[in-house]
């Protein structure tokens, strides 16, 4: 009798930890993002950066700008360590390069530039991140006037994570928990690696590991299911110090729900090892 009910609670476990992958992977949305790895060294680029200038079947870019005079606001390619002079900034670049964005005042104005980045599914359809799948991205900043950052979205737009860089600062918004400053250490090479991992269908991990003259780590949590993300800069004062570059866009796939039905097996070769 006893080693029957063993049996019995093993098996129900193996069926509890298989169903709960099958669940995790029906919860999410059904297109997933591709695996990708997009950078502004990539050959789509040698002409510029401009909408539809990347892998279209993995992930796409949608730039916007929004002005009045005398505000100003672009995109543009360019070398990330001329952030803070001759070679003084972070370095990001790939070949040389990175993604550039800038936008100000003008004194009266009003300036912003954006970038939107859509995960693809490999056949150029919008897509969500799976579970244990990161994205991540590289920013590289110097002064920190008006505001800059990345916001990750949801597919209906709503920002599930925020770090935005502005009022001398540097501050996580809209997370679940971690919101707040990072710290205000001020250094003219910052580089940061933002990276968020959906651990379930509801939510998941970011992480801001930030380099160059200061070193600093910080992780949280968000809510929701990221599809998308948006880079900002608006209302800095003018010159390359104020100008936001961005590189390294990935997807990559970690142990998720794949994990869930290893843990099934586990299950199941512990159950087999009790007979």
């Amino acid at each position: 009798m006893f080693h029957m009910k063993n049996t019995f609670t093993s098996k129900t476990l193996v069926c509890s930890a298989i169903a709960a992958a099958g669940f995790a992977l029906s919860a999410t949305n059904a297109r997933s993002a591709a695996v990708f790895t997009e950078t502004a060294g990539d050959s789509f680029y040698d002409s510029g950066w401009s909408g539809g200038s990347s892998q279209p079947a993995n992930f796409g870019w949608f730039l916007a700008t929004t002005t009045t005079d005398p505000g100003f606001a672009g995109h543009f390619m360019g070398d990330s360590t001329t952030l803070a002079g001759e070679s003084g900034g972070g370095d990001i670049n790939t070949v040389g390069r990175s993604w550039g964005m800038f936008a100000g005042s003008g004194g009266s104005g009003f300036g912003q530039s954006d970038a939107y980045g859509f995960l693809k599914d490999g056949s150029g359809n919008d897509a969500a991140l799976s579970l244990g799948q990161t994205l991540s991205l590289d920013l590289a900043v110097n002064f920190r006037n008006g505001y800059k950052g990345v916001a990750m979205r949801d597919a209906g737009g709503a920002e599930l994570f925020t770090f935005n860089i502005g009022g001398d600062d540097y501050q996580v918004l809209n997370a679940t928990t971690g919101s707040g400053s990072i710290g205000s250490d001020y250094n003219a090479n910052t580089v940061f690696h933002v990276a968020v991992t959906q651990t379930s269908a509801g939510g998941g991990t970011w992480e801001i590991t930030r380099s160059g003259g200061i070193s600093d780590y910080d992780t949280g949590t968000y809510s929701g299911l990221i599809a998308n993300f948006k880079l900002y800069v608006g209302q800095t004062d003018g010159g390359d110090a104020n100008n936001l570059m961005v590189n390294n866009v990935s997807v990559v796939p970690e142990p998720g729900a794949a994990g869930l039905l290893l843990i099934g097996s586990g299950l199941l070769l512990f159950r087999r090892n009790r007979r």
